[in-house]
């Protein structure tokens, strides 16, 4: 049962440019807005060359090992009360939007069912190589083509236009009626300050 342009499996395609060198890039910026103090403008192409860095040294890793590399503890589930486990779902998102990951459609899960979602499967992905350190990367909870994650899409996600497409598309597939999701976490969830995003696996 395919969920219609279902993401979790793209990865992005674009082709990772070189570091810029300070000669060529101070002479752009000089011809646009003038004499450019190369003192300064080292400082800040030495910072954007740590945080590509950064980013080309966590290229191959899984999402869960880049965590775990950034200092963030990742106990196993059965290890923590509820009270533990919400401290470090936090906790994991917010360093998840740090790295420019993030998530959404997550409110169909408690905060145990989505800490054991992510401890288990999800961090275990890998972001693209290839695509920009600043381009945000999606993980969405529901788009993995799974037949439970298409009910729980149509279920709790998709609009009515959308329902109404999948009937006439599958018409023998009953769809359960649409359903007020029993949390309402994602609009709490950090988001991306760009509008590109590279989807993820689930994103």
């Amino acid at each position: 049962m395919p969920r219609p342009q279902s993401q979790r499996s793209q990865t992005s395609a674009k082709k990772r440019q070189s570091t810029p060198e300070l000669p060529g890039v101070a002479a752009s910026l000089e011809k646009s807005t003038g004499p450019v103090d190369d003192s300064c403008f080292s400082d800040i192409l030495e910072r954007f060359r740590h945080e590509v860095g950064e980013f080309e040294k966590a290229e191959g890793m899984t999402i869960f090992e880049m965590l775990v590399e950034r200092g963030v503890t990742l106990p196993a589930p059965s290890d923590l009360s509820d009270a533990e486990l919400t401290a470090v779902l936090k906790r994991v998102i917010d360093e998840l939007a740090r790295c420019g990951v993030y998530l959404c459609s997550t409110n169909h899960l408690s905060d145990r069912q989505l800490y054991v979602t992510l401890w288990s499967d999800v961090l275990h992905e890998s972001r693209p190589g290839g695509s920009p350190p600043d381009e945000p990367f999606v993980l969405d909870l529901v788009g993995s083509g799974t037949a439970e994650d298409i009910v729980n899409w149509l279920r709790y996600y998709a609009d009515e236009e959308s329902r109404a497409f999948w009937q006439s598309s599958f018409p023998e597939e009953p769809i359960l009626p649409h359903e007020k999701p029993p949390y309402d976490r994602d609009r709490h969830l950090p988001r991306p300050r760009s509008s590109r995003r590279s989807p993820g696996r689930r994103g």
